[in-house]
């Protein structure tokens, strides 16, 4: 899988691979979430928001600093590197332990019906 953060790019690539979304906190040291690429609905501007959100509950001392969203191809099942045990990419939103309780909340967020 390709760890390399993309600007653009087809929702699935020639060699199979497809594209997430991989929201971190702590410069990396967390992944908040993965989620297939097509199936956000919604603006740059509230995927920020929404990870200035998570931010803020997982790592406040942290003032907003070493938060990202990425981009990331791979296969379903992959591995996506991180500390407190990575991600996983999935077919639909996968979050981290942490935000298992408002995972509904945070599709809803995405545009994720």
């Amino acid at each position: 899988m390709s760890q390399r953060a993309r600007r653009d790019g087809l929702a699935i690539t020639g060699n199979g691979e497809r594209e997430w979304y991989v929201f971190h906190g702590d410069w990396g040291g967390q992944a908040y979430l993965t989620v297939p690429r097509h199936l956000v609905r919604v603006s740059r501007v509230k995927m920020v928001a929404l990870l200035r959100d998570l931010d803020r509950i997982a790592w406040s001392s942290n003032d907003g600093e070493g938060a990202s969203i990425s981009i990331v191809t791979g296969k379903v099942g992959d591995l996506v590197f991180g500390g407190m045990g990575g991600g996983r990419l999935r077919n639909d939103l996968w979050v981290h332990q942490e935000f298992a309780s408002v995972r509904r909340r945070i599709g809803k967020e995405l545009g994720i019906q």
